[in-house]
């Protein structure tokens, strides 16, 4: 083998970079320790803030002001962001009881209201608690340029959970809308209101879907719309709607209008007008009535 083919390697020097340290070895191990120490206490201030962020939604029913306060903050932080700053297009609805109660954050998806109402105030507590944490450290080894960061990684994490909050109602939205997955229905009078979900809701459900179908060409008219709610994929979205009860369609929260059969509507304005469905009253107005005529 000649030379020329010979196959040469060359090693490159690395060179690490050198830290020069004005100190004896105590007074860097001194800051060793408290660096471990303050990490440690970070992590369980933001534990502690997560735990009482978790439990923040409960300070309406506290007495103490004390502690209501303190279990306020991260929640009225998290009202503030969704309800104030974004907004949750709640305030464009007509405000109708829910199946699930009234709520200030999604109307359509009980899974995004749990995770802004309950999750979000979570992370804001932990960040708010572990904020504290580093200011109770060494300032020489915790520095602004640390919490700075530190902050920051807080701040990444909250945008992207909130953007993935509002990801998952305005999927629910949309299938909402489309009229996926319908499971039972609400229906109200001026007297009561009641989830038809026994076998009058199986009856209810084949009316709705025998002549369902979109309709554009249907002109919107709300002297004969009467209230509905809908209820979603186990229990999981809701919507507020109205039946026209003589032109025989349903129209949805972002206008969509669907065609459904008269029986259907003869079902919601029985309802509306009687507080029944098919002869079988609302149990709880029974109820009502008997406890009148004992006493």
């Amino acid at each position: 083998m000649t030379e020329n083919n010979k196959t040469e390697i060359i090693y490159e020097e690395i060179k690490l970079p050198e830290v020069s340290y004005e100190g004896s070895d105590s007074k860097l191990l001194e800051l060793i320790s408290k660096l471990k120490k303050g990490t440690f206490r970070i992590i369980v201030f933001t534990i502690v803030g997560m735990i009482m962020g978790w439990f923040s939604y409960m300070y309406y029913g506290d007495t103490f002001i004390v502690t209501k306060i303190i279990l306020a903050i991260p929640y009225k932080i998290n009202e503030a962001i969704y309800v104030s700053i974004i907004g949750t297009g709640n305030a464009a609805i007509q405000m109708l009881s829910l199946p699930m109660g009234d709520t200030m954050f999604f109307s359509n998806s009980i899974i995004a209201t749990f995770l802004a109402e309950r999750i979000t105030p979570v992370l804001i507590g932990g960040a708010i608690y572990g904020c504290l944490g580093y200011f109770t450290g060494d300032k020489r080894v915790f520095t602004l340029e640390r919490f700075v960061k530190f902050v920051c990684v807080h701040m990444v994490i909250l945008v992207v959970f909130i953007g993935l909050v509002y990801g998952v109602n305005a999927k629910a939205v949309y299938d909402n809308n489309h009229l996926k997955d319908v499971q039972y229905f609400f229906l109200e009078s001026e007297e009561c209101s009641e989830m038809v979900f026994d076998e009058r809701g199986d009856v209810l459900k084949a009316a709705f879907e025998r002549e369902l179908k979109r309709d554009d060409s249907i002109q919107q008219d709300v002297t004969d719309e009467l209230p509905i709610q809908i209820v979603f994929a186990g229990n999981t979205r809701y919507m507020r709607a109205a039946v026209n009860v003589k032109k025989h369609y349903l129209i949805t929260e972002d206008g969509s209008i669907y065609h459904v059969s008269k029986e259907f509507c003869g079902y919601v304005k029985e309802y509306y007008d009687t507080g029944s469905l098919m002869g079988v009253q609302n149990i709880s107005v029974g109820e009502e009535e008997a406890e009148d005529e004992r006493n």
